[in-house]
């Protein structure tokens, strides 16, 4: 018998077992399989939270975790669908511009901490009568996809995106409980906002336009705390030891919070190698001859470039020396015959004008000869004929650069009269009239020349090759070095991508070998990169040893756009960025040095509580700082005190701290505009961490008053005073009157709106009984 004839003859009950087999795959199997992970032992299976009654175990709070980043992802790939097939959005959005997917009608930023708290949110909400059934649930799925799609498309979809480890059920339940969460959460915003702006009083608004538009200068002295942790108990009572470590055990440390911490956060130490454009750049330079680059200068010339602007008219250097010795000469001479140069200069005085013009034709009476007694009378009187000769704007120009240069040729050629008095033997009449005919021809001779000149279209001058040699080298390179620095790059990459998946098959099954690291500090000077091994950091350590790489950002999916920063890719960030896996590479960039790093972890180590012995000096010393700060605040009330009775606070700081004194510091405003309803705290040179409080103290204060304001991490208590606060405030409400000008203000959150939503969180915890542990280490 065929396999097919035995096929038709038990093929409903074939049809049968393979319904049956499927429904067991992609529905029974998912849910046992959730059932048994969230069901583990209590020794190892740990509880995080607790609200309720209800214990939340890691497990539970894990897989939670991972169903709301598959469907995150899968919601996105249904939106990106639904536009596909013709759909217009209605719960999720797109950017405009680049059509991306910019939401999905939930939370985006799945994490431990979220899982817990929409758990909570999402049973606080049923409790309150709201309720989301699977009709209502089919009905959304339905308006996301604008019809797009059936149900039975989704939830097939849905199986083939998340490998089959979600069907309906799993994705019904996460819809519910994040739409439920957020509908409660919204009770924490519903009197601070209007929608996605705050919801504020006109008297809010003024509020906040005198923070932005009002300034203040303000004179300050810092009393420092740490000068007073020498006058506390060295040896605190354990008593008080232990309450302030139970305190802090499990807040992380903070430089700008006067609170404790000693919870240490996750370290690891990196390996990366570095290439540089730049010597990529200078690699393949040195490739070129030098008949390449003057080739390439001669080709780029042709093409205008390296073309100096046409300079101004410059005189001859043999002008001046000219012009500058002759005087000198005529100096020496004279002094060898004094009485020369007097009779010299009586004959030129006496010398008759020479005239072209025909007797009887002028119509003015010939003016009597002036006396010309020195070299600026000559002078005038030719700038005044230039004037009067210039027919046209052009020969103008010309002509009011004449009395210099005649000047000068008056001075050589009274010297040249001189000289020639002082050689002529007693009785000859020295020869005077061609000096003269000379004076008279030379401007005109002068002037054609720069008529000439000026209606000549100047060479072109260009920059010369030596002075632009290597900029042409460097252009000429570009396209190599960087097509040169990707292969190194992408080669040390192949390498490290062979290890790191050699290493994770070896971390599944240590019975292998373990696979061989390769050396990137060979490697790197094998592809002409640099190496460097850094570490153990954690975030802030690696930031504050000003490692370069910590300025480099993941690579960007266009030129225009970058990823997170490294030290976020690495160490990752709540509920945003998953944090890079040990030996896995990542390509970093650095845009404005022209560097790229591919980095990675080597060794890494959780974030952890210490043990009290192992903080104990920590601990202690934040007991002894706590009281220095009483002590540091009590003597700065007490300075200011002595300084508003004196006037001054001047005499009043000692002579070793007057480096913690400034003068005329701004002027300043309580908040600075950053963006579109988002500031920052003013900014105050030379004060440290200056906060809100700091502030409020400031402008709230009266002019010529001292007051004392601490600073945001309390290690400093500043004695202050306001010299001056402007504009007045008449004139800021002539301002504020102005709709236009009140805009920003308007749009601007005060800070209560914060306040309020941690309240409510904090009312919310009361009422379930909440609890959060941390993981055993």
């Amino acid at each position: 018998m065929s396999p097919l004839e035995l096929f038709r003859r038990n093929q409903k009950v074939t049809m049968t077992f393979l319904i049956l087999l499927a429904m067991i795959a992609f529905v029974v199997l998912p849910t046992v399989s959730q059932y048994m992970q969230s069901a583990g032992s209590a020794g190892s299976d740990p509880v995080l939270a607790e609200f309720n009654g209800v214990s939340l175990s890691a497990s539970r709070v894990n897989t939670f975790t991972q169903n709301h980043y598959q469907t995150v992802q899968f919601l996105r790939k249904l939106a990106a669908e639904t536009l596909k097939r013709g759909g217009t959005p209605k719960i999720f959005t797109v950017d405009p511009t680049t059509n991306q997917i910019q939401s999905v009608g939930i939370n985006e930023m799945p994490s431990d901490e979220m899982s817990i708290r929409t758990m909570q949110f999402a049973a606080e909400a049923q409790d309150e009568g709201f309720a989301l059934d699977d009709t209502s649930l089919s009905a959304w799925l339905e308006e996301f996809t604008d019809g797009t799609m059936s149900d039975r498309e989704i939830i097939t979809m849905l199986r083939r995106e998340s490998n089959n480890r979600m069907g309906q059920y799993q994705l019904f339940d996460m819809l519910r409980k994040q739409l439920l969460s957020t509908l409660y959460a919204r009770g924490s915003s519903v009197s601070v906002a209007r929608g996605r702006f705050p919801l504020q009083s006109p008297l809010d608004h003024w509020k906040n336009f005198l923070k932005l538009n009002q300034k203040a200068t303000i004179n300050a002295y810092g009393v420092m705390v740490n000068d007073f942790i020498e006058q506390t108990d060295a040896n605190p009572s354990e008593t008080e030891i232990v309450a302030v470590y139970e305190a802090g055990k499990n807040r992380y440390p903070s430089e700008q919070s006067p609170e404790p911490g000693f919870r240490r956060r996750d370290t690891a130490t990196f390996e990366y190698l570095l290439a540089d454009l730049q010597s990529f750049r200078d690699a393949e330079v040195a490739k070129l001859s030098e008949d390449e680059i003057r080739a390439e200068y001669e080709k780029r010339k042709l093409g205008g470039a390296f073309q100096l602007p046409p300079d101004m008219k410059i005189e001859p250097e043999s002008t001046e020396t000219e012009s500058t010795e002759a005087p000198a000469a005529a100096s020496d001479e004279t002094s060898a015959a004094p009485e020369a140069a007097p009779a010299a200069a009586e004959e030129m005085k006496t010398e008759p004008a020479k005239t072209d013009e025909p007797a009887g034709e002028s119509t003015e009476e010939p003016a009597a000869p002036a006396p010309a007694t020195s070299i600026e009378n000559f002078s005038e009187e030719l700038e005044a004929a230039g004037d009067l000769n210039a027919p046209t704007p052009a020969k103008q120009d010309q002509s009011q650069s004449a009395p210099e240069n005649d000047g000068v040729r008056l001075v050589a050629l009274q010297s040249d009269v001189a000289t020639e008095a002082a050689e002529t033997p007693a009785g000859e009449t020295p020869a005077a009239e061609t000096p003269a005919a000379e004076a008279e021809q030379q401007p005109a001779e002068t002037t054609a020349t720069d008529e000439a000149a000026a209606t000549k279209t100047p060479e072109p001058r260009f920059r010369p090759f030596e002075e632009v040699r290597d900029q042409i080298a460097q252009t000429m390179v570009e396209e190599d070095a960087r097509t040169a620095l990707d292969q190194a790059v992408s080669k040390a990459r192949t390498i490290m991508k062979q290890y790191s998946r050699a290493r994770a098959l070896y971390d599944a099954d240590t019975s292998k070998a373990e696979p061989e690291r390769p050396d990137l500090k060979s490697l790197a000077t094998e592809l002409g990169l640099s190496y460097r091994k850094i570490g153990p950091h954690d975030p802030v350590s690696l930031t504050a040893a000003g490692e370069p790489i910590v300025s480099s950002f993941e690579e960007g999916t266009a030129l225009s756009q970058r990823g997170v920063p490294f030290t976020a890719m690495m160490f990752g960030v709540e509920g945003q960025v998953v944090k890079q896996e040990p030996f896995a590479p990542a390509v970093s960039v650095d845009l404005e040095t022209q560097q790229t790093y591919l980095s990675w972890k080597i060794q890494e180590k959780l974030a952890y509580t210490p043990e009290l012995d192992e903080v104990r000096d920590e601990v202690i010393l934040a007991i002894r700082t706590a009281k220095a700060r009483e002590l540091a605040k009590q003597a700065a009330e007490a300075m200011a005190e002595k300084a508003n009775s004196s006037g001054s606070i001047d005499d009043l700081i000692p002579d070793d701290r007057k480096d913690n004194y400034f003068k005329d510091l701004g002027p300043f405003s309580w908040l600075n505009m950053v963006g579109f309803g988002s500031v920052t705290i003013g900014n105050v040179e030379k004060l440290d961490s200056v906060d809100n409080d700091f502030m409020k103290a400031v402008f709230n204060a009266e002019n010529g008053k001292y007051i004392v304001a601490e600073n945001g991490p309390k290690r400093v208590y500043y004695i202050v005073k306001r010299t001056s606060l402007l504009p007045a405030t008449s004139d800021l409400r002539a301002i504020f009157s102005q709709p236009t000008e009140r805009m920003m203000a308007r749009f601007m959150s005060d800070g209560s709106a914060g306040e309020i939503q941690e309240g409510f969180y904090n009312s919310v915890d009361e009422k379930t009984g909440f609890q959060r542990y941390q993981l055993a280490e």
